[in-house]
């Protein structure tokens, strides 16, 4: 069998301060940013924002598309193409004036409306010799609620529970269970605090990539506590 590393004798214990000092920064610098941003930086999902959908009358490609937006001051939009009717659907977050009126309908029809205005000046700009339609303009709401993000809170803390209740039980003592939550909580915190430092959103998509994190790392715990268990 082929052997990447040959040598797999690692003094991880002797080097453990090291290795702390390391992970003491990177949950520093973590902490840091979410501070100064005011927490991590919410995808259309998480805020809702505005849903445009327009149509050209030649082809255009999703790259010049993003180019032509993010021109016009409107980088952060969501771009999904539609290639048989030469159309894109495109969201864009709310302006940071009428998000807290978002629920009235008047505010959202009319935040739509400016929307829709502004990215067809702003395509019309970019392709002269292409004309483009406006097929519709809406406000859209967010993906994830206040009430599924409390769900989600306690469901979080719920599992947590679960987890320090099961590994106490298969290794005799709670000690191991709190550890195992403390090295997940570690992983998932400090890639939360990168997606902060490097700002990038926080969607729903990256919200499974987290949960991913999760599952392996505790499972990675495990199997190093069944191993310590072994030699103990």
């Amino acid at each position: 069998m082929l052997e990447i590393i040959s040598k797999t004798n690692f003094d991880f214990i002797g080097k453990r301060y090291s290795l702390f000092s390391v992970s003491g920064a990177l949950i520093a610098i973590s902490i840091i940013s979410l501070v100064m941003k005011g927490g991590p930086k919410w995808g259309l999902d998480f805020t809702g924002g505005n849903l445009v959908e327009v149509r050209f009358s030649s082809p255009v490609s999703s790259e010049e598309v993003r180019a032509s937006l993010a021109g016009a001051g409107m980088d952060r939009s969501e771009i999904q193409s539609v290639p048989a009717q030469n159309a894109y659907i495109i969201r864009t977050p709310l302006e940071a004036q009428s998000r807290d009126m978002a629920q009235s309908t008047m505010t959202a029809t009319t935040s739509a409306a400016d929307t829709g205005k502004k990215i067809k000046d702003a395509l019309s700009a970019s392709f002269p010799s292409n004309s483009v339609n406006l097929l519709r303009m809406e406000y859209v709401g967010p993906a994830v609620g206040a009430h599924l993000k409390k769900q989600a809170m306690w469901a979080v803390i719920f599992s947590f529970l679960g987890i320090i209740l099961y590994v106490a039980f298969r290794f005799h003592s709670g000690v191991w269970g709190a550890s195992g939550i403390l090295a997940l909580a570690h992983d998932v915190f400090v890639t939360v605090g990168l997606l902060s430092v490097l700002d990038k959103e926080v969607t729903i998509t990256v919200v499974a990539a987290l949960l991913t994190i999760a599952g392996y790392s505790i499972n990675d715990t495990i199997v190093i506590f069944d191993r310590m268990r072994e030699k103990m």
